[in-house]
């Protein structure tokens, strides 16, 4: 486990690299919760080096459960958002952040869609950071 002071310290490093601002940061306050609570209980781990975070499923996906977890990029191309937002229908929220995740963790989108509500919950949560 991970003490709170070390989760903030992991996500503002993150958030620090992304340059979110700190309105963003205030509007989102909730999410920043969600991943320094995460990194807490262990489901989140943060590599400081490369500022990937990688989500440790709690429901293992593909055919026989191989993908245990997931590689989120702290930066994304338009070109790949755009790759994997052509299909999604305007005002589909479910369809926009399975895109999104499927572009943060290079994982089919057909993968992303078969994840459990409880790992998707905070996916979706990491999700936010990239959008706007």
């Amino acid at each position: 486990l991970v003490s709170k002071q070390i989760a903030e310290k992991e996500v503002n490093a993150w958030l620090d690299f992304k340059k979110v601002s700190e309105k963003k940061r205030k509007s989102l306050a909730g999410n920043v919760a969600a991943l320094i609570d995460a990194i807490m209980d262990g489901t989140l781990v943060f590599n400081p080096d490369t500022k990937v975070f990688t989500h440790k499923l709690k429901f293992p996906l593909g055919v026989s459960g191989q993908i245990t977890e997931l590689n989120y990029t702290p930066r994304i191309s338009m070109e790949s958002l755009e790759d994997h937002l052509l299909d999604v229908r305007p005002g589909n929220t479910f369809g926009t952040s399975f895109a999104y995740i499927a572009a943060l963790s290079g994982q089919p989108k057909a993968i992303i869609k078969k994840m459990d509500q409880e790992d998707h919950a905070l996916a979706d949560r990491f999700s936010f950071f990239f959008m706007e």
